[in-house]
């Protein structure tokens, strides 16, 4: 099937596949919700569609797969800030011993969605359907 369809053409229609299904159920069960969950996307590079959240990768990566307790220290000259309750009071300090992060997985939970991955299979159907040639009779 892929000789009769151009290769940009297939790639656009997994493109739009991979965010009707995956991109929609990754950025709704992103822990935090805000700019996070904001900075999703979906795009092509080298010949490939990626699904990928390149402003906060490093935040991505520390929410799905968990962190061990460590020690974050302020940059010299600075001090670290976080809000402490409902008002506007702050807390600051040179450093803190973070207690780590559960690891959530919600990455991997929507990956392994089987209704999900049937949702994806006929969107995915439909949006090659639309771009084969005419000749084909299907």
């Amino acid at each position: 099937m892929v000789d009769f369809i151009e290769q940009k053409a297939l790639l656009k229609a997994l493109e739009r596949t991979v965010y009707k299904t995956y991109y929609k159920e990754i950025v709704k069960t992103t822990p935090g919700r805000g700019i996070v969950a904001d900075g999703w996307e979906v795009f092509i590079e080298n010949n490939q569609v990626i699904l990928g959240n390149r402003e906060f990768g490093t935040i991505i990566l520390f929410l799905e797969e968990g962190t061990k307790p460590h020690i974050i220290r302020a940059k010299p000259g600075k001090v670290l800030r976080w809000k402490v309750g409902a008002g506007d009071k702050y807390a600051f300090a040179k450093k803190v011993n973070h207690p780590g992060t559960v690891a959530q997985k919600f990455v991997n939970k929507a990956l392994e969605k089987p209704d999900l991955y049937k949702k994806f299979q006929k969107i995915l159907e439909q949006e090659i359907l639309k771009i084969l040639p005419p000749k084909l009779g299907i």
